[in-house]
């Protein structure tokens, strides 16, 4: 049993990165190398309708999505490396 008190915290702004942007818009995201990637969602502001889009990662590291009409917050998510357990 771990003591919570001893346990590493960050702030949720820590582990992500977010855009604002005014759709319709190509939206790009730069991801932290090496840190593990979880996944990205964009929220419409006005009618807060979400979408998955962690489809969107490519191979150079970034998050590319298409906002549609609408203003809306991209956000990518990811894991600090340095918090992973010894295996």
């Amino acid at each position: 049993h771990r003591d919570l008190h001893s346990f590493p915290t960050r702030r949720s702004s820590d582990l992500m990165v977010e855009k604002d942007a005014a759709g319709p818009a190509r939206v790009e995201l730069e991801l932290p190398e090496g840190w593990p990637y979880i996944g990205a969602v964009m929220i419409n502001l006005e009618t807060h309708e979400r979408a998955d889009v962690s489809n969107g990662k490519t191979a150079q590291n970034r998050v590319v999505v298409l906002a549609p009409k609408g203003n809306w917050k991209v956000m990518a998510f990811y894991l600090d490396p340095t918090l992973r357990p010894a295996s």
